[in-house]
């Protein structure tokens, strides 16, 4: 990876229903009054696809900040998100050590870390007594 290529994943970013004083105030549009911060009904679609995921596959939709606490284990950070309807384009890029890292001809392979840390951070299936 060059120090200044990006990863962009396009994939739904699973937002709060509720007012949250966290971390993703400014980066995702939020609904404006009197609709909820996640557009309730009008995107309904992602929480329907979460739960469909949790069931079938035991898998989830992430938050913004999920997808930031992983992309972080492989040495990515945030760049920009682009709000296209009902799903977002998260865009990453090499975060400063990672980069000055490859700058010193020290590479290493994000894309091999990337598969790794997504490999782990599916649950393992659940089995059914």
């Amino acid at each position: 990876m060059k120090p200044t290529s990006h990863v962009l994943i396009h994939e739904f970013v699973m937002r709060y229903a509720s007012k949250d004083p966290g971390s993703e105030d400014g980066i995702l549009n939020k609904a404006p009054e009197p609709l909820l911060p996640s557009y309730g009904e009008g995107r309904i679609l992602q929480y329907y696809l979460d739960i469909g995921m949790m069931s079938v596959v035991n898998a989830k939709e992430r938050t913004l900040s999920e997808f930031k606490a992983i992309a972080a284990q492989v040495g990515l950070e945030l760049d920009k998100v682009w709000d296209s309807g009902l799903m977002n384009t998260v865009d990453f890029k090499l975060g400063e050590s990672q980069s000055s890292a490859l700058l010193g001809n020290h590479k290493t392979s994000s894309k091999t870390q990337l598969t790794s840390v997504l490999t782990a951070a599916v649950p393992e299936p659940k089995t059914h007594a």
